[in-house]
């Protein structure tokens, strides 16, 4: 898709579908007045007799007549100019994208109002409306035959005040690749284990490192043992598959002012191993690599922003199965920093991983550590299927990670790491087992993991009820959501 942007003034528009974002103030920008003249009065028609108000995310869809070379034209309301916002720029974004993608427009136009009288900076609407539109339209054809019933726009024209025209464009062009990367990671999450085995995530992170210009070095078993990361070869012992620690490092050009390491979980299928889950939806397991699909695309967006934070990835990747050789309830596995752990819920497989690659991580002494992963089925309890859990043992991440929530829109909520609870996940045999039982359990995976990170500031996010979107909304379609690559990226950025 192509996007470009282009100031109002032109005599003549062409294209399949012209989408207006109007506000209600009574003084409406010179653009309606504008595209109004160009279309013989219709909005102002549609205004007056009560069709369309302009109000927030209100929609009116017209065939233009005569059509003028405009085979559509969507109205799209914002409400109150002083009450726009961020996330309603890119809601109101998703409802073009969507409606773009189902009417199979090759060629797309959006006219956008003025930013200066309003909340929002110009630079950061024109991302907000890029990354919405291109989240909107995202489906994914790929393993179906035959013709695909839908088709992307193949060019996207923003309209934008002269004044604005430049700085909307800088901003679109930065929101078009993070949504581009988040529409990878939708990708990626969403596809069949029988394809995305740790082999291919491997070779995607290759990929992937080669197009951004980032370091990468793939660990395989042997090396993985020397590095003594015990816990996460024990989760990888009963699938015939090879497990794999990926690294991938970005470098500043000039001397990096910080260092941050991130993990991703990368279990690209889990059965819940011997502690074997229910056969229903175990299907969606496949999604249970999302925190490093997350952690890969996030890492291609910083290639190209370039923060002068110098930022290693790991993902451990490998299946948890069920065979002969599965580790089992009852064994005790040795991590990397030398803690042992009593196995009491093979299903309870994410926080051995990154726990283990917490530890690893930690020995190079970063100045933050972070760590992404669909970990527990207790944070869709508690916040539900809307909003990420996270738990930090930092108020400076905490604050970055907050900010960065509010300005991307994907919405986050702190749980307390209550070391009261830490009794728990006690062991009789091990210095601690595996999980903490049912009661507050995504704090008890929190503690857990806290014991790993050597005191460095560190910050968890729990995706589990938020990486696939059940019902869709303007620019989230049911399906894999991506989420957490936006507010990553922001909050690395910032830091």
């Amino acid at each position: 898709m192509r996007l470009v942007c282009e100031e109002f003034g032109i005599k003549k528009l062409s294209c399949d579908l012209l989408c207006v974002l109007i506000h209600t103030d009574r003084n409406q920008s010179d653009y309606v007045t504008h595209i109004d003249q160009l279309l013989n009065g219709q909005i102002a028609s549609l205004k007056q007799g009560g069709h369309f108000l302009g109000n927030a995310l209100e929609q009116c869809l017209v065939i233009p007549h005569p059509p003028k070379g405009i085979k559509r034209m969507l109205l799209i309301g914002l409400g109150a100019s002083k009450e726009i916002s961020l996330e309603l720029l890119r809601k109101a974004g998703g409802v073009a994208g969507s409606a773009s993608t189902r009417k199979d427009c090759e060629n797309v136009v959006l006219a956008v109002p003025s930013f200066s009288n309003t909340k929002v900076k110009s630079e950061d609407a024109g991302q907000a409306i890029a990354e919405g539109f291109n989240l909107g339209g995202y489906f994914n054809d790929s393993l179906k035959s035959g013709q695909p019933s839908r088709t992307r726009p193949g060019r996207v024209t923003i309209l934008s005040s002269k004044a604005e025209t430049a700085i909307i464009k800088f901003g679109a062009a930065r929101g078009l690749m993070i949504s581009n990367l988040q529409n990878h990671c939708r990708d990626l999450s969403g596809c069949p284990s029988n394809i995305l085995t740790p082999s291919f995530l491997a070779n995607e992170a290759r990929r992937i490192a080669r197009k951004h210009g980032l370091r990468v070095k793939i660990y395989r078993r042997p090396e993985i043992e020397k590095m003594k990361i015990g816990a996460f070869l024990a989760v990888a012992k009963g699938s015939k598959e090879q497990p794999y620690l990926i690294q991938i490092d970005y470098i500043p050009r000039t001397k990096a002012t910080k260092r941050v390491v991130l993990v991703g979980k990368g279990i690209t299928f889990d059965t819940g191993g011997i502690s074997i889950k229910p056969a229903d939806n175990m299907g969606e397991m496949r999604q249970d690599m999302t925190g490093a699909a997350v952690v890969l695309t996030t890492m291609a967006a910083l290639a190209q922003l370039k923060p002068k934070t110098q930022i290693t990835a790991f993902i451990p990747t490998c299946e948890n199965m069920i065979s002969s050789t599965a580790y089992k309830p009852g064994d005790v596995v040795t991590t990397s920093i030398g803690k042992t752990i009593e196995i009491v819920n093979t299903d309870a497989e994410g926080r051995l991983l990154l726990a283990d690659v917490l530890g690893y991580a930690s020995k190079l002494r970063p100045d933050y550590l972070f760590d992404v992963a669909t970990l527990t089925g207790a944070v869709t309890v508690a916040l539900g299927h809307g909003c990420a859990g996270f738990l930090s043992t930092s108020e400076e991440l905490t604050e970055v990670f907050v900010k960065a929530s509010a300005r991307t829109g994907e919405k986050v909520w702190q749980l307390p790491l209550l070391e009261e609870y830490s009794h728990q996940f006690k062991s009789g045999v091990a210095d601690m087992t595996n999980s903490g039982g049912k009661p507050a359990g995504t704090i008890t995976a929190g503690l857990i993991l806290k014991q790993f990170t050597a005191d460095i500031p560190w910050l968890h996010m729990d995706i589990a009820g938020v990486d696939f979107e059940y019902r869709g909304s303007e620019y989230v379609p049911r399906g894999p959501s991506g989420f957490g690559v936006r507010v990553l990226t922001e909050a690395l950025c910032k830091l």
